[in-house]
């Protein structure tokens, strides 16, 4: 399965990045010698959740804390093989947003009210948000078409913490 591969210093810095051919297999450009941490994130097309080498999931489509994963040890010019992944499948929220016309964003947060995942309007007036870890989520609208924002199920929501205003 084609995918992102993210290679992080042993400090959490962003080192490179890779993907994966649609075989899930993948090299990294040449690396100098140390330590890595290395994830596969921002997979959402691919309907699967991002995690950290060795098996730690992240709580969204990129690793907050890449350290929580298995280091890796890389000596220059030898190829380290066998950091693989074996990815979950994920849920999404699907919906409509209306009027036919309008142009809007479905932003959706879990239950302390920290942002997951987002998704847009398409032509039709369909969405499709997130790539999600099995819980309870609250969707909220953001639109640039001057409508009225709205929690799911019909809430008004001005400047709301979806969370305490929406509806599971």
């Amino acid at each position: 399965m084609a995918g992102y591969v993210d290679v992080f210093t042993e400090t959490g810095r962003y080192a490179v990045y890779t993907y994966a051919n649609a075989a899930g297999f993948y090299t990294t450009p040449g690396l100098p010698a140390g330590t890595y941490f290395v994830a596969s994130e921002y997979n959402g097309e691919l309907g699967v959740l991002s995690e950290v080498y060795n098996n730690v999931p992240c709580s969204r489509a990129y690793c907050s804390d890449v350290r929580s994963g298995t280091p890796v040890a890389v000596v220059a010019g030898v190829t380290t093989p066998n950091i693989n992944f074996s990815l979950t499948p994920g849920a999404r929220i699907t919906g409509q947003v209306l009027p036919a016309g309008s142009s809007a964003e479905v932003d959706v947060y879990d239950t302390t009210g920290s942002y997951v995942a987002y998704g847009y309007r398409r032509r039709l007036g369909s969405y499709q948000a997130g790539v999600l870890r099995p819980g309870t989520y609250y969707a909220r609208t953001y639109n640039w078409s001057g409508y009225v924002d709205e929690v799911y199920n019909n809430k008004v929501c001005l400047n709301c913490s979806p969370a305490t205003t929406g509806t599971r």
